[in-house]
This record gives structure tokens, C-alpha cells and sequence, in this order.
């Protein structure tokens, strides 16, 4: 979901999964002091009252491959957004930096 935050440097996320994953885990604990994100500190109820939905398309089997379904746009909060994409840009800077001391 990187690219949907607009990060776009997935090199790391491709190639070191694992790395970039404790890496966004440690830039997160060390921001907000615990190991996951408080949705509530990014949604208010004025916000989830007036969030917009998009149809998506789920399937699980071809014959209802033309439903869709409305969900809620969960990303159009930018203030959401952009603190996640802030961690990925930390977490791959972060990752630089141990690669170089390997």
C-alpha cells in the first residue's frame, strides 16, 4: 500500500522486505512511543460521518466479477496519508543507513 500513501522508492520494500518492515516498525515506536497507529488520532467521528465511499470491485468467484462494492475512503484523509507516508520516507532513510553497516 505504499504507493497509495504516495510513496514511491519501493526499491527497498521489493528487495528487503523484512529490513524495511523493522525499520518502519522503529521509526513508528520511536515517534509515538508504541509498536501501532491510533486510527482515532487521524479519524474523527465529523470525519467518518462524512467520508466519502468508492465502489471496488470484490469477487470471489467470475460470476459476480462485475459487483461492486462502496467503501470508505479511508486515504482521502490527508493528515492520515501523510504521516504514513512520513514513516515509509523514515523507514527507507533508516534502511539506507543499515545496509551501510552491514
Amino acid at each position: 500500500m505504499a504507493k497509495t500513501f504516495g510513496f514511491e522508492n519501493m526499491n527497498y520494500i521489493k528487495k528487503l522486505p523484512e529490513l524495511f518492515i523493522e525499520s518502519l516498525q522503529e521509526v513508528i515506536t520511536k515517534d509515538i512511543n508504541v509498536d501501532t497507529i491510533d486510527l482515532l488520532k487521524y479519524y474523527s467521528d465529523e470525519f467518518i460521518k462524512n467520508i466519502k465511499y468508492k465502489n471496488v470491485t470484490l469477487f470471489a468467484n467470475l460470476s459476480i466479477i462485475d459487483k461492486t462494492v462502496p467503501i470508505p475512503n479511508m486515504i482521502s484523509n490527508t493528515k492520515f496519508r501523510n504521516a504514513m507516508k512520513k514513516y515509509l520516507e523514515q523507514a527507507h532513510e533508516l534502511v539506507k543507513e543499515k545496509k551501510k553497516k552491514r
